[in-house]
């Protein structure tokens, strides 16, 4: 039986765009990737992450979703191809609630929602 595929939506406000989010996920993977200790700090020695960090790109990506209504709208951020199936949701849950989520909400504070 094959393993869902790693999914979430997050409600974005308006002027927030489908780029400047990949661009940070890119920047803060660049981080986790590149950096032993800012990892250690952000995930300890969660085994279920081991070897994501040999990714050259972003295992998430963010891209445009059906349109919100009102003043809120929403990007699906998703595996890269291969990627859900190779380390599994688990890990990209983990890398998803404990590393890049925390990053965006600290960038664009309320004016995002995971």
């Amino acid at each position: 039986m094959n393993e869902p595929a790693f999914q979430h939506v997050l409600s974005v406000d308006p002027g927030i765009s489908v780029d400047e989010v990949q661009a940070l996920i890119q920047a803060v993977w660049e981080d986790f990737r590149d950096d032993p200790e800012y990892r250690q700090e952000s995930v300890g020695d969660d085994a279920v992450l081991a070897g994501l960090e040999q990714e050259a790109a972003a295992p998430l990506q963010a891209k445009p979703n059906a349109e919100g209504t009102g003043l809120v709208t929403t990007i699906l951020i998703a595996a890269a191809g291969g990627i859900s199936a190779q380390y599994g949701v688990r890990a990209l849950d983990t890398l998803w609630n404990r590393v890049i989520l925390p990053r965006l909400q600290k960038k664009f504070g309320d004016r995002i929602k995971g």
